[in-house]
């Protein structure tokens, strides 16, 4: 029987998000107008509530058709008997096409330090 669930280490989880939104908040604060900082800072908790959908959808996906495949996964609770560095090459290939999509897109982008 496959299980959904994976146990993991929260703490680098929560640091790691909050880290990140931190820098995040502070961007669209500083750039966003002043009518549109309320929308500007709920559309990037909305952006991040989705991530970490995403996240968890490519982890179900990638356990669903790893176990198909193999009938031990990638994932496993045990973890000598998985092949977890398969999914951390998945997911470094994941961010490395978001870093070079979000490179191609923050070329004409000029941040304002006058603040």
């Amino acid at each position: 029987k496959l299980s959904a669930s994976v146990s993991h280490d929260n703490k680098a989880v929560v640091s790691t998000q909050s880290t990140g939104v931190i820098v995040a908040l502070k961007l669209a604060y500083i750039e966003a107008p002043k009518q549109f900082k309320s929308v500007s800072i709920g559309v990037l908790y909305m952006f991040n509530a989705l991530g970490t959908l995403l996240a968890a959808v490519v982890l179900l996906l990638t356990q669903l058709v790893t176990y198909a495949l193999d009938k031990r996964g990638w994932i496993c609770q045990d973890l000598n008997e998985g092949q977890m560095h398969y999914y951390f090459y998945l997911v470094c290939g994941i961010m490395l096409c978001n870093m070079i999509v979000l490179s191609y897109k923050t070329d004409q982008f000029e941040l304002d330090i006058s603040l």
